[in-house]
């Protein structure tokens, strides 16, 4: 045998072990049907939200409860692999829903606290119009006596929705549909192959109060020097103001210096919140920002602390806020209390910008009080504003 007729048969065996190869990887590649419509169920609502996946898993989903979240899996079923595995068609399918705008079917629940439907509730569900900037079509009508209210309109991105009935707060929350895209709707012009099913949750009014309202705005003193500030008048103590009862300290530990533009050095801002008198204090609370009801309907019966601090930090070369309290939490606090008794107190909650940074050492504060001594209702009926209190 030749040395030519040996160096074919060579070539020979490889090629055909290389397409033995790539046959056994196509069979042996795990296949997943996606098919997110009929496994998908959001729930919105004061609740913690669920997304039910392909494999019957109801994981967790943490933060705020009206908001829509996915599963870890449905997010790799939905858009991960097929990016991965075909990245330009992906990219050409979401180029063409989010640009020409695809139609989107949404079957929504409205029910209660005690998971019951609530009929005849006020919906209105908005989609983004394609080429717009920013602007909806809107759709409106009633729930039927399940609950149920269904809508669909072409859309290029979202889908937002607001409920109302009377004696109920509303609520309201948005389906960003990017991460539930179906390829197989696509097919039929549609995001998905059947309505997507979300929840609302109404929250009755039980009991809602009257509730002062005013804004705080303070230049904080020098660092480790103190001011304080009376909570039910709503101003700053002297020497800085004229409130009469010092009911919360606010001081920081920042150097204007050290935050200059430029400055590489690792360095650390801290408020500090500090409450006075035996049994009083602040609990830190995630605001609900989907429904007009954002805390609970009473403040806790314990486990105020007395001092609160918010910390922000550039160590490393990074800035981070892991310790800062988010504006869109709320400080529920107890004030004027006796050893801590339930029978008396003012209670109310505070929500701010507890923040310094570069050279500016102001705090800007929202603060909600109940009047009734004792009472820890917190359910807003309506509102009283006072001028804003400043000691700048």
């Amino acid at each position: 045998m030749t040395h030519r007729t040996i160096s074919t048969s060579i070539i020979v065996a490889l090629m055909a072990l290389l397409v033995l190869v790539i046959l056994l990887r196509f069979f042996m590649r795990k296949q997943v049907q996606f098919n997110p419509e009929d496994s998908s169920n959001v729930k919105i609502g004061h609740k913690s939200a669920i997304i039910n996946d392909n494999r019957g898993n109801s994981p967790k989903v943490d933060g705020t409860a009206s908001s829509v979240t996915r599963s870890p899996l449905y997010e790799e079923l939905a858009t991960d692999r097929l990016s991965r595995e075909n990245p330009q068609a992906y990219d050409y399918l979401l180029n063409d829903f989010e640009t020409d705008g695809a139609l989107a079917q949404v079957s929504l629940s409205v029910i209660d606290e005690d998971e019951k439907p609530v009929p005849e509730a006020s919906v209105k569900m908005s989609f983004t119009i394609p080429g717009g900037e920013g602007e909806y079509k809107s759709n409106t009508g009633l729930t039927d006596n399940e609950g149920l209210f269904a809508s669909e309109g072409i859309t290029c991105w979202n889908v937002v929705w607001r409920v109302e009935k009377q004696d109920y707060h509303a609520c309201w929350s948005n389906l960003v549909l990017r991460p539930y895209m179906s390829v197989q709707g696509r097919r039929e012009g549609k995001w998905f192959r059947a309505p997507f099913p979300v929840t609302a949750v109404l929250r009755k009014k039980i009991s809602p109060h009257k509730m002062r309202v005013y804004d705080g705005d303070i230049s904080l003193p020098l660092s480790g020097d103190t001011i304080g500030f009376d909570l039910v008048d709503g101003k700053p103590t002297p020497p800085h103001g004229e409130g009469q009862h010092c009911d919360v300290e606010f001081s920081a530990i920042h150097n204007p210096n050290e935050w200059k533009r430029g400055n590489k050095a690792d360095r650390v801002s801290i408020v500090k919140i500090a409450f006075q008198g035996c049994g009083n204090g602040g609990i830190i609370v995630k605001k609900d920002e989907f429904c007009d009801l954002d805390t609970p309907r009473d403040a806790p019966d314990d486990g105020y602390e007395t001092s609160l601090e918010s910390t922000t930090s550039f160590i490393g070369g990074k800035y981070s806020e892991t310790g800062r309290i988010q504006p869109n939490q709320y400080i529920i606090f107890k004030i004027r209390g006796e050893n801590g008794g339930d029978g008396n107190g003012y209670y109310g909650k505070i929500q701010g910008d507890w923040h310094v940074n570069g050279p500016r050492r102001e705090l800007w504060f929202r603060v909600w009080i109940n009047d009734e001594l004792g009472n820890r209702n917190l359910e807003i009926n309506s509102v009283k504003m006072q001028l804003p209190a400043k000691n700048r």
